[in-house]
C-alpha cells in the first residue's frame, strides 16, 4: 500500500469527511467482499486495499501522519514531533544555519549533563532509543506499543503473523527493522493488547529491554457483526423455505454447517448455532452464534408469480397489521 495513494483507492478527494470515507468503503467492500466473490483473488486484494485504506484514513491520528509524511508516518513507533524536528534540523543545514548543528535537549542527572544532538533525533524518529540521562545501575528500557491489523476471521480463530519492527536508525542513517512472528490468539477482539516481553527498546547499563505492547485492530466484516464471543448474522430464505422449513447452509468459523429453518418461521426470527461463535480468550469455550432469518421475496414482476402471492393472501387468518394503532 504504501507506493499507493489511499484516498485514489476509495475513490475519494483529500478534503472528504469522515463520512463520506465511510460510505466509499461501505460501497467498495459490498462489492469485492470475498463472500460475494468466491475463489476471486483479484476482488481479495481489493478487498484488502479498501478495509486498509478505510482503516488508516477513518482513524484522525493515522490519517494527519499520513497526510504530512506519507506511507512512512504510518510505520510502528513513528514519531511524527521527531520527525518536525529532524525536518527543521535539515532545513537549518541547508541554509548553513550553524552548520546545521541542531541540539535539542539536555538533562541533569547525579553531576553529569548529557546534551541530546541529531542522533538522539535519528533514533527517536522510527522509536529508537537515542540518548539518555546518565543512570547509576542497570535500567530497564521503555516499553514501546504499536498496532497491527488482523481479519475478522483470523482474530476469530487465530494466528501466527510476521511483522516487521522499525528499531532505529543505522550508522549510514538507513532505518534499522527486526522481523518477528506474533502470535495471535483465537478470540482476540477489537482494542486488545498483546505483549511481548524484551521486543521493546534496550536497556541501560545492562538493564533488560522493555516490552512491546502490539494493540489489535479487527478489520469490519460486510456480513457478520461480533458482540464480545456472540457472533449474529443474517440469513436469507425463500417463501417456500420459511412456510414448509428447510435445512440450509450457514457459513461459521469452523465451516458451512447446516441450519434447521423450522415451517412457518417469520422473517426476523432468530435462530441459535450452539458453540459457533467466538472463543472466550481466558477459557477457550466458544459462545454461540445467533442467525435472523430474512424472508426473501422474489423481486418479479411475472403474472405467474403475482398470481401466486394473490393465493397466499387467502390463507392468512387475521388482519397482520391489527396489531399497529396508534
Amino acid at each position: 500500500m504504501a507506493s499507493e495513494d489511499l484516498y485514489a483507492v476509495l475513490g475519494v478527494s483529500k478534503d472528504a469527511d469522515t463520512n463520506s470515507i465511510k460510505k466509499a468503503y461501505r460501497k467498495l467492500a459490498r462489492k469485492y467482499h470475498p463472500d460475494v466473490n468466491p475463489g476471486n483473488k483479484e476482488a481479495e486484494e481489493k478487498f484488502k486495499k479498501v478495509s486498509e485504506a478505510h482503516d488508516i484514513l477513518a482513524d484522525e491520528k493515522k490519517r494527519n501522519n499520513y497526510d504530512e509524511f506519507g506511507a512512512e508516518g504510518l510505520q510502528a513507533g513513528f514519531d511524527p514531533e521527531q520527525a518536525r524536528r529532524f525536518r527543521q534540523w535539515q532545513h537549518a543545514g541547508a541554509r548553513g544555519a550553524g552548520g546545521g548543528g541542531f541540539y535539542h535537549d539536555f538533562s541533569f542527572d547525579g553531576g553529569d549533563i548529557r546534551y541530546g544532538g541529531i542522533d538522539d533525533v535519528l533514533s527517536n524518529l522510527f522509536g529508537g532509543g537515542g540518548s539518555r540521562r546518565a543512570g547509576r545501575g542497570p535500567r530497564k528500557g521503555q516499553d514501546v506499543e504499536s498496532s497491527l491489523e488482523v481479519d475478522f476471521l483470523t482474530a476469530i480463530k487465530g494466528s501466527t503473523t510476521r511483522v516487521t519492527l522499525q528499531k532505529g536508525i543505522d550508522d549510514q542513517g538507513a532505518p534499522k527493522s527486526e522481523t518477528i512472528d506474533v502470535k495471535i490468539p483465537a478470540g482476540v477482539n477489537d482494542g486488545s493488547r498483546i505483549r511481548l516481553a524484551g521486543k521493546g527498546e534496550p536497556g541501560f547499563g545492562g538493564g533488560t529491554a522493555g516490552d512491546l505492547y502490539i494493540l489489535i485492530k479487527v478489520r469490519p466484516h460486510g456480513g457478520f457483526e461480533r458482540d464480545g464471543d456472540t457472533l449474529k448474522v443474517e440469513i436469507p430464505v425463500t417463501v417456500s423455505e420459511a412456510m414448509k422449513g428447510a435445512q440450509v447452509s450457514v457459513p461459521t468459523p469452523d465451516g458451512q454447517v447446516q441450519l434447521k429453518v423450522p415451517p412457518s418461521t417469520k422473517s426476523g426470527q432468530v435462530l441459535r448455532l450452539k458453540g459457533k461463535g467466538v472463543p472466550n480468550m481466558k477459557t477457550k469455550v466458544p459462545g454461540d452464534m445467533y442467525v435472523t432469518i430474512r424472508v426473501q421475496v422474489p423481486q418479479t414482476a411475472d403474472e405467474q408469480a403475482l398470481k401466486a402471492a394473490e393465493t397466499l393472501d387467502k390463507f392468512y387468518d387475521k388482519d397482520i397489521r391489527q396489531s399497529i394503532r396508534l
